[in-house]
């Protein structure tokens, strides 16, 4: 007869110390003596199944759907004999299956607790705002760093790696802008020897804030080179640019240790034949965008969120017309941004999925500062439901 406590107990006294200080809990299942759950936060994030092993009958992927449905973040299901002896393993993340010992489980668990809690933290600077030029707010309890300058974001960059909120991740960036910001910066010998350090770790904050005002390009066009060419940032996409075409799509593979990508506005990019619209398009860049954003089949994966800062430069939305440069009206963002819906949910679900966001005003490459009021309204307005009134005006 089976004994879920042979199981459970076990497995409590092994991770209820581990799973006290990573603020995840163990929980029986009261609607079946044959399951363990793990959550962090409200997430169930792993589910053993006791009792029911067949070693000849490894799992398949819709055996486990049916708690996929009702548990959006379970990323371990294991199921295990009545001993807790051995244990089979479906990584819903990975799609493969293994058999695992009982230490190996623990292990595998304590790993998914850790990746869990670094994937979905939101991060934060309190401190940033107190320097020249820099406005903060929070909006779903997630911070908000705005500036002028657009290069300032390598700057938040930075103080992310120095205050170590993502330990060993390196985050990535998604970017709106209407340029593309990665013109050489130079090696990475050449930018430490400006920064006046032999590694980065070793700069102090004013070192390196004095490095990205004074070294790196004032045209706002370098600053996205010397983040990846330092290794702030890990992989990045560009949404909506429209000048400058550096970037080389077709030349990232799943082997590059950096890759960064250019795609046009979401309308479009969304759409059956853009990037991001068919799955089922299998150009390697298409796909490598896709796995990066973390967005298959037209809705974003369920599973664990990898870290990423959420930029918006506000020239994304401006236009140059008979040598004017000037604000998108409201009329055009609404509707390539608004009552496009696939546009709307999939900015309004990045604002939500990202750990930290940063918003250039860049006037000089709006039209003007009441230009670049104007989007940075359009953008409360519609997306941020107020949270930056107190900044715009």
């Amino acid at each position: 007869m089976m004994n879920i406590f042979k199981v459970y107990d076990p497995l409590c006294q092994s991770l209820l110390p581990f799973t006290q200080v990573n603020d995840a809990s163990m929980f029986r299942f009261s609607d079946s003596r044959g399951l363990i759950g793990i959550k962090k936060g409200n997430a169930i994030i792993i589910l053993i199944e006791v009792g029911t092993l067949s070693a000849d009958n490894p799992m398949h992927q819709d055996e486990v759907n049916c708690y996929r449905h009702c548990c959006h973040f379970l990323r371990l299901f294991f199921r295990t004999d009545n001993e807790g002896k051995l244990f089979n393993c479906y990584d819903l993340k990975t799609g493969s299956s293994e058999f695992f010992n009982f230490e190996q489980t623990v292990d595998n668990i304590k790993k998914t607790i850790i990746e869990y809690n670094q994937r979905n933290s939101m991060v934060s600077l309190p401190k940033i705002f107190q320097r020249n030029n820099i406005l903060s707010c929070q909006f779903r309890g997630k911070q908000i760093i705005i500036f002028d300058d657009h290069r300032t974001t390598l700057d938040v960059l930075y103080e992310l790696y120095s205050s170590k909120q993502f330990e060993e991740f390196v985050p990535n960036l998604i970017t709106f802008d209407f340029h593309e910001d990665c013109c050489n910066a130079g090696d990475r010998d050449s930018l430490l020897r400006k920064i006046g350090v032999s590694d980065i770790a070793d700069a102090s904050q004013r070192q390196f804030w004095s490095f990205t005002e004074f070294d790196i390009s004032k045209a706002d066009d370098d600053w996205i080179s010397a983040a990846i060419t330092l290794n702030l940032v890990k992989d990045v996409v560009i949404i909506g640019h429209q000048t400058n075409n550096n970037v080389d799509n077709h030349a990232n593979t799943k082997e590059a240790e950096h890759r960064i990508y250019s795609i046009g506005h979401l309308a479009g990019e969304l759409d059956n034949r853009g990037c991001l619209g068919d799955s089922m398009v299998s150009e390697p860049y298409y796909e490598l965008v896709r796995d990066t954003i973390q967005y298959h089949y037209q809705e974003f994966d369920r599973g664990m969120v990898y870290p990423f800062v959420l930029d918006i430069d506000l020239d994304c939305f401006s236009a140059d017309i008979l040598g004017h440069t000037t604000a998108w009206p409201e009329s055009v963002f609404c509707k390539e941004y608004v009552e496009d819906q696939r546009a709307y949910e999939f900015v309004s679900q990045l604002i939500d999925r990202a750990s930290i966001i940063t918003i250039s005003r860049e006037p000089g490459c709006c039209g003007g500062l009441y230009e670049s009021n104007k989007i940075l309204g359009y953008l409360d307005k519609y997306f941020f439901r107020g949270a930056l009134g107190a900044i715009h005006y």
